[in-house]
């Protein structure tokens, strides 16, 4: 559930930088339906992210799921050798490595151990060379679009902005719409406001803009 994740993100923003408009978030991720009472073993494992830990570890569906939930439980169900292969999977897809990106910084948030071959440097250097291919195959204006600001988000949120080129908080900031939204590029289409590079780009903008404003946290410090 991408908009349940977003919600996330977005009460994340407001704690951190005083966002008022991204109050109530999680609130609104708390009344999603699907949360409650199991009926979703593919979402219920979300709960974790939403409110504090419930008793029962549930699993995302398919490989990626199971790969995040064991990131969002490592606390109660350590990391072993034994996720190494779906993480090598995982980085191997664009958006797979951008959310190790996030998903590493959960386990470093619960004090999780890792297993050594997963390492931020290597995760950022996957995003930094699928941000470099996808540049060579698109035009300059087209390079600023969902994946691309998700890996500038992503980057800027572990520390690691200076990793892409230095013009990008322009190119971000020219890219955005008149409503104040920014869009998913469609090939040959006009572009249409998405919630999902909005809110990455909200996030990616204020991680350079006040890198140093102290950080909350995603799972620990929350209400």
């Amino acid at each position: 559930m991408e908009q349940l994740n977003a919600l996330v993100i977005v009460d994340y923003i407001h704690r951190r930088w005083d966002v008022h408009a991204m109050a109530g978030a999680r609130a609104r991720a708390m009344a999603v339906p699907e949360l409650s009472g199991g009926r979703n073993p593919e979402v219920g494992f979300w709960n974790r992210d939403i409110a504090p830990a419930p008793s029962v570890v549930a699993d995302g569906g398919g490989q990626l799921g199971r790969l995040e939930a064991h990131f969002l439980y490592c606390d109660t169900r350590p990391l072993t050798a034994g996720i190494v292969p779906a993480f090598e999977a995982a980085l191997q897809r664009p958006y797979g490595a951008t959310h190790l990106l996030w998903w590493l910084a959960w386990a470093r948030e619960l004090g999780c151990d890792v297993p050594a071959a997963i390492t931020l440097e290597r995760i950022a250097d996957e995003v930094v060379a699928d941000f470099a291919e996808a540049r060579a195959v698109v035009d300059d204006t087209a390079v600023v679009n969902d994946l691309t600001i998700e890996q500038r988000a992503l980057l800027a949120a572990a520390g690691l902005a200076d990793r892409l080129p230095p013009d990008w908080p322009a190119r971000v900031v020219s890219a955005q719409l008149p409503d104040g939204s920014w869009y998913e590029h469609v090939p040959n289409g006009s572009p249409e406001f998405s919630w999902h590079p909005t809110m990455l780009a909200v996030w990616y903008l204020l991680a350079i803009g006040d890198p140093d404003r102290p950080d909350p946290g995603f799972l620990a410090g929350r209400p």
